[in-house]
């Protein structure tokens, strides 16, 4: 490993790398020390500072030149431009739970993947979901996943990003088939007829997936006990919802 190609990339690049790291690790740390601390809050100003500056060194990136040298990475980050400062608007307002939606969705991708096997039965194939990962890194893992599993489609929820959520996704794969949803109920709410699959028993997992399994146990109407956001079972509802209840999937034999 050299870091040659980083001493020598444009300034905007090296200025970029230099606040992406830094909020990446700042945000883990966030997440494991207690919430509401003058030390959390110090923290998550520093952090919110990065991400916004994060954001703005794009804007003088444009290694994918789309629309007058900008791409659907620039729309994600006005996204998290926008998402920071109604981060803040709601911790000072104590609205902790729109709080701790909005720094989620700057941070966290639940990524799960499913399917049916000949029985009709669901089952859970992998978990893929990313943690600190830029918008175009997230995008990415997702296409990834998409490819390994020879999937149908990509199911997205919007409610955060908007359209800009499908046109990342197809700015890595253009092709990409995605359907996007948009939540009208709380998360509890939502996954309340998955966990009635799962006590029927029409759902399986393929292998042990900790994190995933640790916020099945944990989740309650309240959220996770930590405060942090469910993102890998959000996604792993959405998945079930689409394939068993939607009935929007069905089995078939995946060619070798």
């Amino acid at each position: 490993m050299t870091f040659e190609p980083l001493i020598n990339a444009p300034f905007a690049i090296q200025f970029h790398v230099a606040t992406v790291l830094p909020a990446a690790v700042l945000g883990a740390i966030l997440l494991a020390r207690p919430k509401g601390t003058p030390a959390h809050r110090l923290l998550g100003k520093i952090w919110l500072v990065l991400m916004v500056m994060t954001s703005f060194s794009t804007f003088f990136i444009h290694g994918i030149n789309m629309i007058g040298g900008f791409s659907p990475i620039h729309l994600l980050s006005v996204y998290v431009i926008l998402g920071s400062v109604r981060a803040i608007q709601t911790a000072r307002q104590h609205n902790i739970r729109a709080h701790r939606a909005h720094v989620a969705g700057m941070y966290f991708g639940g990524i799960v993947v499913a399917g049916l096997d000949g029985a009709g039965r669901a089952v859970v194939l992998a978990d893929c979901s990313v943690t600190g990962a830029s918008p175009a890194g997230w995008a990415g893992a997702v296409v990834r996943a998409f490819r390994r599993f020879d999937a149908d489609r990509v199911v997205a929820e919007i409610n955060q990003g908007g359209d800009m959520v499908t046109a990342m996704l197809k700015s890595v794969e253009a092709d990409l088939p995605v359907t996007t949803v948009r939540a009208t109920r709380g998360k509890f709410l939502r996954a309340e007829p998955v966990a009635a699959l799962y006590e029927q028993g029409r759902v399986a997992h393929a292998g042990a997936f900790a994190e995933l399994e640790d916020q099945m146990c944990d989740f309650g109407p309240d959220g996770l006990s930590a405060g942090r956001s469910p993102d890998r079972l959000d996604a792993l509802v959405w998945a079930l919802t689409a394939l068993v209840l939607d009935r929007q999937g069905e089995p078939r034999v995946r060619g070798i």
